[in-house]
């Protein structure tokens, strides 16, 4: 009955709690779910590279990047991607989506419909080109498919943009051999690289849906909770002044005021918690396919710890002491 009666005297904190939660955890969970999309097919060796042509020439072409791709000994996987299909080339067996060849595909479920089949076996068109398809994926990627048909296929087309590159140990010195080759066809071409984990962290910060989520959460935070805790404090001024009559400490009921306060925020972290996975895994509204991810209570909890810590005891204390001296005067 304690808790119910607290919730009936306290429904805007409440309120506060649950849009906080809802804010933290599918802001978090959007971030996560997007961090396992761009690293999906990236290992601990990955390396981004990007390559710009500044001559008038564009001496360097796909052609050139097949038979140096071609003519590797070591096993290793390139591709390039964006955010609808990954394009994959490899020397080397491995889980997929990485053993492809031949002409072959990997569709995601949805796209299952515009197959074609011929003879028993599975076809899907893809760039203008016909792949049969392999096998099915359920991720963020539409399609994962064989690089060197589109390679081979436009042979004399300029070579650019940005590719992943992953040869485990040997992938520096696997980049080192392509820069080199590159400069030899086209000294003049722009080549960088960095290892992938460096460049994860700012694509997630250029999320503009996640940066919004934590604008307007610390924005709650900082207004709400001042503005909160305070008519926390006023609420109890009658009880705290009865108590006090009585003997209570100010410690006393500064705890005993935190623990109402933490009965309403567990109920509101639940309610948050249970309409963000309605709003993701159940209603997808979330964009980016984001589905809830249970480390996002966890960032929540630290997060109303932190605000505890700095501002939600200090606050009761001093709005404990300033209204007891108020009503003995």
């Amino acid at each position: 009955m304690s808790i119910l009666s607290a919730l009936k005297k306290s429904w805007l904190y409440l309120f506060f709690v649950i849009a906080v939660t809802v804010m933290i955890v599918g802001g978090i969970s959007l971030i996560l779910s997007i961090e396992a999309q761009l690293a999906k097919t990236i290992g601990e060796n990955t390396y981004q590279i990007n390559i710009t042509q500044n001559s008038s020439k564009n001496s360097i072409s796909n052609g050139d990047l097949l038979y140096w791709l071609q003519n590797r000994k070591e096993k290793f996987v390139i591709y390039k991607e964006n955010l609808d299909n990954c394009l994959v080339f490899s020397n080397r067996w491995k889980e997929e989506p990485y053993n492809l060849k031949n002409n072959q595909i990997y569709i995601n479920k949805w796209n299952a419909k515009n197959e074609i089949v011929e003879e028993g076996i599975s076809y899907y068109w893809f760039m203008g080109i016909k792949y049969e398809v392999t096998g099915y994926i359920n991720e963020f990627t539409n399609v994962i498919a064989d690089m060197t048909p589109v390679l081979q296929r436009d042979t004399g087309a300029s070579m650019y943009g940005t590719y992943y590159i992953d040869a485990e140990k040997d992938t520096e010195t696997m980049i080192n051999e392509l820069q080199n080759y590159l400069y030899e066809q086209d000294g003049n071409v722009d080549f960088s690289y960095e290892k992938v984990q460096r460049s994860l962290t700012k694509e997630l910060f250029n999320q503009a849906y996640a940066l919004a989520i934590f604008v307007g959460c610390g924005l709650l935070l900082f207004i709400g909770g001042f503005t909160i805790n305070s008519s926390w404090a006023d609420t109890h001024i009658r009880e705290m002044f009865v108590r006090r009559l009585v003997g209570a400490g100010e410690l006393r009921l500064m705890i005993r005021l935190y623990i109402e306060m933490l009965e309403i925020r567990v109920v509101g972290m639940a309610t948050g918690c249970i309409i963000v996975y309605f709003m993701t895994n159940l209603l997808n509204l979330l964009p980016n396919k984001t589905v809830f991810k249970v480390e996002s209570i966890y960032v929540c909890v630290c997060i109303f710890l932190i605000m505890d810590i700095i501002y939600t005891f200090p606050m009761i204390l001093i709005r404990q002491k300033k209204k007891l001296v108020q009503i003995m005067r």
